[in-house]
């Protein structure tokens, strides 16, 4: 019948531009949290061997610089 057990987390927009939006959390309801506290979508370039998809969910912001961060997938 499917897993009954949810966690529901809502995002809010929090910088939008042409290729990409940030989303910061700002609620989980039911449940625990299981996402970061930022996503990133972003649109889909080419660079892997996904189809028919026109979007992409980065979940982790890791750093690979002094000051410079990264969202990974």
């Amino acid at each position: 019948m499917g897993n009954a057990d949810y966690s529901r987390h809502i995002y809010r927009l929090s910088k939008g531009l042409k290729s990409y939006s940030i989303f910061d959390l700002q609620e989980v309801q039911k449940g625990s949290q299981l996402l970061t506290d930022s996503i990133r979508i972003e649109k889909y370039r080419g660079y892997s061997n996904a189809s028919d998809i026109s979007d992409y969910l980065r979940l982790r912001i890791v750093t690979i610089g002094r000051n410079v961060k990264r969202l990974q997938g």
